[in-house]
């Protein structure tokens, strides 16, 4: 098949972006099951939704060169996700924990993108582009991520101050 490589790189993104999706729901999930500060999923749909809208692009790019992709996450994906579980049960820090989790997730999301990117894969002009505008949505996540960490803090050191 003439655009096999293309075609793997870039229903590789489109696992890790369904990664991205699932451990920014367990991340939410867990936060709000500690039931302590903010509400994780107004912050988290964003990063939820900025997947979803790259997998739709990148479903649309595979199917325009003629292959297929997968709608699921990956085992590693997954190990992520197991990890996140256990180091939430046993840190003295639970939310820092479940939000390391998250960063190494969109650590590994931006490695994904940024290997594809800069491939020698025959990938057009306009989907390079498309890889690119994706990699740069993702280092939102980032602050978005860090200002939820900090709100929260703030709002536990609040709630402890006034008791």
């Amino acid at each position: 098949m003439k655009n096999a490589e293309p075609i793997h790189h870039l229903t590789t993104l489109i696992q890790l972006n369904y990664d991205r999706i699932a451990c920014y729901d367990q991340a939410t999930s867990l936060l709000n099951q500690l039931n302590v500060g903010l509400n994780a999923a107004p912050f988290f749909s964003m990063v939820t939704q900025e997947s979803a809208r790259n997998i739709q692009e990148l479903v649309k790019a595979v199917k325009a060169l003629g292959g297929y992709y997968t709608q699921h996450t990956s085992i590693a994906g997954k190990a992520c996700l197991l990890w996140m579980d256990f180091r939430s049960m046993l840190a003295a820090k639970p939310v820092h924990a479940i939000l390391s989790c998250c960063e190494a997730m969109d650590k590994m999301v931006t490695k994904g993108y940024d290997h594809v990117i800069s491939s020698a894969a025959k990938i057009s002009d306009d989907l390079r582009q498309c890889l690119l505008d994706h990699r740069i949505t993702l280092e939102s996540s980032e602050t978005l991520r860090n200002t939820y960490e900090a709100l929260q803090n703030n709002y536990v050191l609040s709630q402890n101050y006034e008791s």
